[in-house]
C-alpha cells in the first residue's frame, strides 16, 4: 500500500519532467514516441520502489515502536535514505548499461537532492496518514 501511494505521489514530478524532456528534445534526433509517459512511468516505479524500501526499513528498524512514538525526524531520514538508495542503484544500473562512467557523477547531485526531498516528504505524509488511521481506529 505504501509503495502504491509513493508511486502516485511521484507521478506529478515525473510527468512534469517527461513533458519538459519532450519539449526540449533535440530536433536533430527523432523523438521517441511516448517519451513523456515513459519518463512519468519510470518515476512512478522509482517512487514505488522507494516506498517499498522505506516501509521495509521502518519495519525492521522501528518495528517495536508504536506509530505515535515514531520520531518525525527519524521517519524523514528513513524516507530520504531509502529514496537515495534506490536512486543510487538506478544510477549504477544506467551507468553500466550505457557504459558511461560520467553518467553517475553527472546525475548524482540531482538524484540525491530530488530523492532526499521527495523521500522525506513522502515519509512524513505516510506517518501522518498512519497516525490518523490509528487515531480513527482508537476512537471508533
Amino acid at each position: 500500500m505504501i509503495a502504491a501511494l509513493w508511486g502516485i505521489a511521484w507521478l506529478p514530478p515525473g510527468l512534469a519532467l517527461g513533458i519538459r524532456s519532450s519539449l526540449v528534445f533535440s530536433s536533430d534526433v527523432p523523438k521517441p514516441a511516448g517519451l513523456a509517459l515513459r519518463i512519468a512511468a519510470a518515476w512512478m516505479l522509482w517512487g514505488a520502489a522507494s516506498g517499498a524500501l522505506f516501509a521495509t526499513l521502518v519495519a525492521l528498524a522501528e518495528g517495536r515502536r508504536s506509530i505515535q512514538k515514531l520520531s518525525r525526524l527519524r521517519i524523514a531520514l528513513w524516507g530520504a535514505g531509502g529514496c537515495v538508495a534506490v536512486g543510487t542503484a538506478f544510477l549504477i544500473y544506467r551507468m553500466a548499461k550505457l557504459r558511461d562512467p560520467h553518467f553517475f557523477t553527472d546525475n548524482l547531485l540531482f538524484v540525491f537532492l530530488v530523492c532526499a526531498v521527495l523521500g522525506a516528504m513522502c515519509a512524513m505524509a505516510t506517518l501522518f496518514l498512519m497516525r490518523r488511521a490509528a487515531d480513527a481506529r482508537q476512537f471508533a
